[in-house]
């Protein structure tokens, strides 16, 4: 069976020049260790770096790519992590949203391969919600990838909330990916990579979940269709929690008309759990039917069999269970038409 990929990365065209190149792009520079890889020097950043070989600059090959691979025939893409740039001041915030969201969607025009998830300058209210306009009515995009918090300010805040309300009002999506900078836990506390790398997200990822909850945009938006990576993260195994304390507040405290878990099937959550029975709980929590394949492609988090694969040889999932994972959920989340037939149908 073929899948789609609703959770990889890409690096900018114009980032990967500036880099070769020994340019500076929006803070971001780079010096040369050997062939491709670099040390990136950036506001808050010294690291090592491969920079792709294959990248939306060459959209084709690397669909080709990814179909050896795990059978990936189409990807929602979004940027790297560490380039959500959140920290931009605003002309160059919506500069660089403009370059990266007029790369989206040449690549979503000329390959049947890819769906881009458009970048805002959400830190800049007013400018964010002009960007989902001309994203939406000039360049054709229908969807939209934005970090768990800027600043610690998180989807409830007042300053994000009229941007998801527009993203909503524009018939789009959204996608949520943890944030690289700003993440839950201090380096104090997350002392080990291990836990930094390991911990962080699930809880970052938890925090955004609940928070788009409790901002009250899908009361307002019944058809607002929200997808976020890591299974839900944290939230999922404190949703017992936090229903409680919903129904121990007075009418006029809750911040949205029901409890969290009765807002739980109007996400979609990517399966980058990495066991199966967390995979299993998650299912058991939302249905099959809201399950799409995530591989954090280009990077080395994917399941150790490819996330894909691992749906496909999953025991716990029957044929059409596997089949709704590997493509259907996704078909129905991103509004796309298969441009292909799997064997079983």
């Amino acid at each position: 069976m073929h899948a789609i990929d609703t959770h990889c990365h890409f690096w900018p065209a114009a980032f990967l020049e500036s880099m070769r190149g020994g340019r500076e792009y929006f803070g971001w520079s780079a010096r040369n260790v050997t062939g491709d890889v670099f040390v990136l020097d950036g506001r808050r950043s010294h690291a090592r770096a491969t920079l792709p070989s294959a990248d939306l600059a060459d959209a084709a090959t690397r669909i080709e790519t990814r179909m050896k691979q795990q059978g990936i025939v189409m990807e929602a893409v979004m940027l790297t992590g560490f380039l959500w740039n959140y920290d931009l001041a605003e002309h160059d915030s919506v500069a660089f949203a403009r370059d990266v969201n007029d790369e989206l969607a040449h690549v979503e025009r000329s390959s049947d391969g890819h769906v881009g998830l458009g970048h805002l300058p959400l830190p800049h209210t007013g400018a964010a919600i002009a960007e989902v306009e001309r994203a939406v009515k000039d360049l054709g995009l229908r969807h939209f990838g934005l970090g768990t918090n800027f600043d610690g300010r998180n989807f409830d805040h007042p300053d994000i909330v009229p941007v998801l309300d527009a993203i909503a009002e524009a018939g789009a999506t959204v996608s949520v990916h943890p944030v690289f900078f700003d993440g839950l836990g201090t380096p104090e506390r997350l002392t080990s990579p291990l836990l930094k790398g390991g911990l962080q997200s699930p809880l970052e990822i938890g925090l955004a979940l609940s928070t788009v909850v409790t901002s009250g945009v899908l009361d307002r938006h019944p058809e607002f269709r929200v997808w976020v990576s890591h299974g839900g993260g944290a939230a999922m195994f404190a949703i017992g929690r936090l229903d409680r304390r919903w129904g121990s507040m007075s009418e006029d405290d809750r911040p949205m008309a029901q409890t969290l878990s009765d807002y739980l099937r109007r996400f979609w959550y990517g399966n980058l759990l990495h066991n199966d029975t967390q995979l299993e709980f998650l299912m058991s929590m939302v249905g099959h039917d809201r399950v799409t394949v995530g591989t954090d492609y280009p990077y080395p988090w994917d399941h150790p069999m490819g996330s894909a694969h691992w749906v496909r040889s999953a025991e716990f999932l029957d044929e059409e269970q596997r089949r709704s994972v590997l493509w259907k959920n996704a078909v129905e989340f991103l509004g796309v038409e298969p441009t292909w037939v799997d064997e079983e149908g």
